[in-house]
């Protein structure tokens, strides 16, 4: 009986669509390179959409989409009338095909273009069109020669999926001008977003009457998981389609967090750059070991190799090291793997240092394990810390190798980072200087630099390159228990390095850790303790100090502190439940520069007594204005955010109470 139900034709010859792999057999830990997603992953203000939108789970999402398409008009001064919203672009063509193309119709596409123009053509009954390209790119001409009175939808991806390539506007106007009467253009620019300056083809949908644009959330904005796309056209085309959407076709999650992506145009503005300097810095590291790649404007690098075995022998060895790069040979480019990716990622495909030994093993040093586990960028990480315990732990849980002594963990390794407190540096590179490899580069994440610097240099042997560091990043956190892969993403990491540093050295510790995810900037020693003293260092001597007067207190209670501390003390007892330890040795080697700031701090404080005790508030709300300012750049800055409760909830659980150890420092 069931021999009786059958689909329509041509739906069992679709060929299903195989996404981008996310696993290798036997690895827990892969780096997936394979489906242009943005690493970056989406703004802050459309993570705090998302967590809003919690609250409204129980209703209807609108029909009318109207606040997205609002905000998509405003941002790309388009008629929002003209815009119809789908789940991911994907849908729009669905909606395409459905309405306009149909047995006997025929649907043309370039030989490379994505795949579910095909499929979805096939899926409406009509006949597939598929025109060469030349050198990986469309070719207008082929394209209108493939026209027949048969066609019904032209697909044109700008840039294009896989091949990264493009066609410049006046061809693109070309082929609108070109086709049948009865044929629409349809402009896929799902990556537009990627080519600075470029509107995707808008312009060309508001002159003529036959072109299309579709765009998505899923590439630039970081919002691949939850399938939001857009498309634009004539009234007459967004009117028959929207006769065929489904009522609720978004829900409110999908379209809150869209309306908050497209509105943060300083995210994917920063994307752009970061994805432009990373995809240009690849195309270049393959171009050196002999693999050609197009020009891309896109999130990724077609990589062409000499046949089709030694592209399924690169990425057999690029997987056995946990990298998942996409083979394209449904695309017709067996010779060829598509690889996207920026910083950490690109970087495990060249890995500037092999060997690299921690030397103590707290916070910093299992943050840094952890983010070169996830990016790939060691061969082998090698602890040392004084405790048997701690050793045993970062073991289990990120290093390759513990040794006994640091004299042990450095020899041999490229770089040698330096996690203990301040006033134990000078003791540790005395220890180790002897045993450095050549070339080897020597870094620490110390708070205070002069102190560094004075206790570390004179046992750096010449032919080490010795460059002082301090990731601006923590947690009330400590031990080896407490790393986590992300503490650096969107942190400054300041360098502070010496005269006489080589530069290329430099440039590739910076890429190195920006490869983790930092944001990287040099300044002078002396210039570095003295803003840490006003940013860092001070703060948390008043906050141990207000902890301090709260416990001090006989009036009020332990109990009651506790019950009813306002998120400002708990701010407070956050940064006063760092490592006591490394707070002593940072005041006492940072003391010239922290005194100074506390004599300032002390007389602004003995002001603000005054005009309270006066009862002046003008010179309380003019004083509390102003500096209010300061918050606001901070979160324009990308350093902290403005969600609700500072997005402590959107934020990873923390470690376990137990997850600092005695031997955090070392």
């Amino acid at each position: 009986m069931t021999d009786q139900i059958r689909p329509q034709p041509g739906i069992l010859d679709i060929a299903l669509y195989q996404g981008g792999k996310a696993h290798v057999p036997g690895l827990a830990k892969v780096v997936k390179l394979s489906s242009n997603e943005n690493p970056f992953g989406p703004s802050d203000h459309a993570k705090a959409a998302f967590g809003l939108s919690v609250q409204t789970l129980h209703r209807y999402p609108v029909t009318d989409h109207a606040g997205l398409r609002d905000a998509i008009a405003e941002v790309h001064g388009l008629d929002a009338g003209r815009i119809i919203c789908g789940a991911g672009s994907d849908e729009i063509i669905t909606f395409l095909c459905q309405a306009y193309a149909g047995p006997g119709d025929e649907v043309v596409f370039t030989e490379h273009g994505f795949l579910m123009y095909r499929i979805s053509a096939m899926a409406a009954g009509a006949t597939p069109v598929e025109v060469p390209e030349r050198a990986r790119t469309a070719d207008v001409d082929a394209i209108l020669a493939a026209c027949t009175k048969a066609t019904r939808l032209v697909f044109l991806a700008n840039p294009n999926n896989p091949t990264g390539t493009m066609i410049p506007a006046e061809e693109v106007a070309r082929l609108a001008d070109g086709l049948p009467p009865q044929a629409l253009l349809v402009l896929d620019g799902a990556y537009a977003e990627y080519v600075e300056g470029y509107d995707g083809g808008a312009a060309l949908v508001d002159a003529r009457q036959n072109v299309v644009m579709t765009r998505t959330f899923s590439k630039i904005y970081g919002l691949g998981g939850l399938r939001i796309g857009w498309g634009y056209g004539p009234r007459h085309v967004i009117e028959v389609l929207n006769r065929i959407r489904g009522p609720f076709n978004l829900s409110t999650t999908q379209l809150d967090v869209a309306e908050a992506a497209v509105r943060d145009q300083d995210h994917l503005r920063h994307c752009q750059a970061e994805n432009r300097r990373w995809r240009d810095w690849m195309a270049a590291e393959l171009a050196g070991l002999g693999v050609p790649s197009d020009p891309s404007q896109a999130n990724f690098i077609l990589a062409r190799f000499a046949d089709q075995a030694e592209a399924e022998a690169c990425d057999q060895h690029l997987a056995a090291r946990g990298l998942i790069v996409r083979q394209v040979s449904s695309y017709k480019l067996p010779h060829c793997l598509r690889i996207t990716g920026r910083g950490c990622q690109f970087q495990r495909c060249a890995m500037i240092y092999r060997r690299v030994a921690l030397i103590g093993l707290g916070l910093i040093a299992s943050s840094m394990a952890h983010a070169m586990r996830a990016g790939g960028l060691a061969e082998e990480i090698v602890g040392h810390a004084r405790s048997a315990e701690t050793r045993a732990v970062a073991l289990k849980l990120f290093c390759d190798r513990v040794t006994d002594t640091a004299a042990e963990a450095v020899a041999g390794a490229d770089l040698v980072v330096l996690c203990v407190p301040v006033g134990a540096m000078g003791a540790l590179a005395a220890e180790i200087g002897p045993h450095l490899k050549p070339g080897a580069v020597v870094t620490d994440v110390g708070s205070v630099k002069q102190a560094v610097v004075d206790a570390v240099a004179p046992h750096v042997p010449a032919g080490v390159h010795f460059i002082p560091g301090h990731p601006l990043a923590g947690t009330e956190y400590s031990g080896p228990q407490s790393g986590f892969a992300t503490l650096f993403q969107n942190r400054w990491w300041l360098l502070t390095p010496l005269e006489g540093t080589d530069p290329a050295e430099i440039i590739r510790l910076r890429q190195y850790l920006e490869a983790m995810g930092a944001n990287v900037d040099e300044m002078d020693v002396a210039r570095h303790d003295l803003v840490l003293a006003v940013v860092s260092h001070t703060p948390h001597l008043i906050a141990y100090t207000m902890v301090g007067v709260a416990d001090h207190m006989r009036r009020v209670s332990a109990q009651e502190v506790i019950k009813y501390s306002a998120s400002g003390f708990r701010d407070f007892t956050r940064i006063a439940a760092s490592d006591p330890t490394m707070w002593r040795d940072v005041f006492l080697t940072n003391k010239d520069a922290v005194l100074d700031i506390l004599g300032r701090f002390a007389e602004e404080l003995f002001t603000l007594q005054r005009a309270i005790r006066v009862g002046d508030g003008d010179h309380l709300h003019a004083y509390f204005t102003r500096t209010r300012a300061i918050r606001r750049g901070i979160i324009e800055a990308g350093q902290d955010t403005a969600a609700p409760d500072f997005g402590r909830s959107a934020q990873a659980d923390p470690p376990p109470a137990d997850a600092g150890l005695p031997d955090a420092g070392r």
